[in-house]
């Protein structure tokens, strides 16, 4: 049996999306048999570093996927953002 698609999610990637994202998930997933305080942990950690780190000053969206089947589900968390410049920074030193 395959994955079932639960949906796609985008919205600005600012705070107060956070919480929005996490409800949205955590309404399609109850009663599933899923620990849904782990999987609201791990969202709110995921969506908060797109916000935190993706844009730096400028603006964008992030993205909630989730598929689940009865004993898995996968969640991803997307953004079209730079990253952190400083871990790019420390990725790729300068050379001299």
């Amino acid at each position: 049996m395959g994955r079932e698609r639960l949906g796609t999610w985008q919205a600005t990637a600012v705070p107060s999306s956070v919480p929005q994202l996490r409800r949205t998930l955590d309404g399609i997933i109850a009663g599933r048999g899923f620990d849904e305080a782990s999987v609201a942990l791990a969202v709110t950690e995921a969506v908060t570093n797109a916000v935190r780190h993706a844009y730096s000053g400028s603006t964008g969206t992030v993205t909630l996927s989730a598929e689940a089947s009865p004993d898995e589900l996968v969640v991803t968390v997307t953004d079209e953002g730079h990253g952190s410049l400083d871990l790019a920074a420390r990725a790729n030193p300068p050379r001299f």
